[in-house]
């Protein structure tokens, strides 16, 4: 059900959007939940296998309140998990661990990534704020105010730093014969 709804998601997304680098995103999301589907009917189809764990972790970009950021994320990663526990079949999950964690990009990941992409001069007015304010929230708003912030970081640096991944971690029994 989840698979289902996060390829629904993913459809909307698409057709709303006219942005090229996001319907390239949609395409490797729906790419990885079909991946996602695939595993655990692998896993739940095969003798003797044993799902052991599932994690997921998912990064916020360090853009608005931190706290709010890391709870929202914290939230999501928690649902997801719950939700697919929900879905695993009960003879597979008996002894399954599931773990969720949250966490919120620094602003030093956004200077990387610019100075990645050759852009010395912008990285260095970010780097300043970050080592100027010590709390992230004060960075945030002192960044937010650089005049490249919205096409530039907005765009395209933060949207980088959102991630979501997971571990499936599991087992098969097989009796070895000499």
């Amino acid at each position: 059900f989840l698979i289902q709804e996060v390829n629904r998601e993913s459809n909307t997304i698409g057709s709303k959007c006219c942005d090229v680098s996001i319907a390239q995103v949609v395409v490797a999301l729906k790419a990885e939940v079909e991946k996602m589907r695939q595993q655990i009917q692998q896993i739940a189809g095969t003798k003797d296998a044993t799902l052991q764990a599932l994690s997921m972790e998912g990064t916020s970009s360090p853009d608005g309140r931190y706290n709010y950021n890391l709870t929202l994320a914290q939230r999501r990663m928690d649902f997801a998990v719950n939700y697919l526990r929900q879905q695993v079949p009960e003879e597979l999950r008996r002894d399954m661990q599931f773990k969720s964690k949250a966490a919120v990009a620094p602003w030093s990941d956004v200077v990387k990534q610019m100075r990645a992409d050759s852009l010395y001069d912008e990285a260095a007015q970010v780097e300043q704020i970050v080592k100027r304010y010590g709390n992230i929230d004060q960075q945030g708003r002192a960044i937010r105010k650089l005049p490249f912030f919205g096409r530039l970081l907005e765009g395209k640096y933060l949207p980088q730093l959102r991630k979501v991944g997971y571990v499936m971690n599991y087992s098969i029994f097989r009796q070895l014969t000499l």
